[in-house]
């Protein structure tokens, strides 16, 4: 076989192996979108925060910059991250008191409502495009899936003819396990996020051992 037609094939097997992997990353992220869609909800009151050094004023009248995280802070404890400021995030300025909409089915937070606005963080404009992009990518996937497989032979042929079948369903599975890994897993700060008032300093042993209430 020409060198030429060999990596034709090559090219064409890793596309396929990319198709699948694709393919399994959407139907992590239509699941958990749909279960979210679904399942019940909890909400908790909750006053909105941000990591940083607590200069960059998120209120209604400021436009940027948008680098820092917003986070839920609840009354029980939790800090809930909402996503980096930005255009979405607007609504909900730095101090407000707000109510956080919480999904049973996996404990992330599809939105938030307070004085200034409520926040969709499930069913946004970009989400609905995101949701439309892996769906076509699934049906595309699930049309050709044959000759995506068929495709793949071109660089399983070395491997055991028992091992060879089981690639594909492997790089759909693992970048599913994947995708669902790094949607599930919550953005952890690295510290108490900063409030309107400032005062959440005093929460950090510098200032009052552990054995001190802060007051």
């Amino acid at each position: 076989m020409p060198a030429s037609e060999t990596e034709r094939r090559q090219g064409a097997a890793v596309f396929s192996l990319l198709a699948l992997a694709v393919a399994g990353a959407a139907l992590a992220f239509l699941t958990i979108w749909t279960t979210e869609a679904l399942a019940p909800v909890t909400e908790k009151h909750a006053v909105i925060a941000h990591e940083g050094d607590g200069d960059e004023a998120f209120t209604e009248e400021s436009d940027g910059p948008y680098d820092f995280e917003v986070h839920a802070l609840t009354e029980d404890g939790d800090t809930i991250p909402l996503g980096e400021g930005g255009e979405l995030l607007k609504p909900l300025a730095l101090g407000d008191p707000v109510i956080v909409t919480l999904s049973n089915a996996t404990g992330r937070p599809l939105g938030a409502r307070g004085p200034g606005g409520e926040v969709s963080l499930h069913h946004h404009a970009g989400m609905i495009i995101l949701v439309t992009l892996a769906t076509v990518a699934l049906l595309l996937t699930t049309r050709y899936h044959r000759r995506l497989r068929r495709a793949t032979h071109a660089i399983l042929t070395p491997l055991p003819p028992k091992l060879a079948p089981w690639i594909t369903p492997a790089a759909v599975t693992a970048t599913a396990l994947a995708t669902t890994t790094a949607l599930l897993t919550p953005d952890t700060p690295d510290h108490e996020p900063h409030t309107m008032d400032g005062m959440g300093i005093y929460a950090s042993a510098d200032h009052f051992p552990d054995t001190s209430p802060s007051r």
